[in-house]
């Protein structure tokens, strides 16, 4: 069975992008570059998904860079919260073989890696979240957990409301999630802005 790293500082993240792999590929997983250097030298990694944009990156493109050097057999493919067509365009002539939005993984996934000529028949299934649907640029998935539907539904009642809200939790629990999640429910044509404090 093909092995797939998963670099990623958050968890959630992580968490569904296994859930669409398995069991089709033996599921790896990092949070930042220290761990992801350790997972590829102690094992035998076919296909790395690659968050950029990690907190102990000196620059953009660095661990990028390093798998490609090292281990230029892997196949590497970008995942990004937001489509940037100038690292896209960096990150393929680096050596990606595909960039992938997070809100719209699913289906991306599914045609990347039918290209790449890996299972032939790949049937991928995100258990645990589902998709709101808006076209192609306005779809997100949301967990499914009771615990999350009530954050949601009372996040969107409240800004609904005309209040502001600040969205606080540990690395990994889905704040961008939610965040983007609200901006595509009430705002879907304005521009949202990212800013990744702690890698200032």
């Amino acid at each position: 069975m093909k092995k797939v790293l998963i670099v990623d500082d958050e968890k959630i993240i992580r968490y569904f992008i296994k859930n669409l792999l398995e069991p089709h590929f033996e599921i790896l997983e990092a949070e930042n570059q220290k761990t992801c250097k350790e997972v590829l030298q102690a094992n035998k990694i076919d296909i790395v998904i690659l968050d950029l944009k990690l907190p102990d990156n000196d620059s953009i493109f660095e661990l990028l860079n390093y798998i490609v050097k090292k281990f230029p057999k892997i196949k590497t493919l970008i995942l990004s919260g937001i489509y940037d067509e100038n690292i896209s365009k960096e990150a393929l002539s680096l050596g990606a073989k595909g960039y992938l939005l997070k809100t719209d993984a699913e289906q991306q996934l599914v045609n990347i890696l039918k290209n790449m000529q890996l299972p032939q028949e790949i049937e991928i299934k995100s258990e645990g979240f589902k998709m709101e649907i808006g076209g192609k640029t306005n779809s997100i998935f949301i967990p499914e957990a009771p615990e999350y539907q009530r954050i949601y539904e009372l996040a969107l009642k409240t800004l609904s409301a005309g209040l502001n809200i600040l969205i606080e939790g540990e690395t990994g629990t889905g704040k961008g999630f939610l965040a983007q999640y609200l901006h595509k429910k009430l705002c879907a044509d304005a521009p949202i802005i990212t800013l990744n404090c702690g890698a200032i």
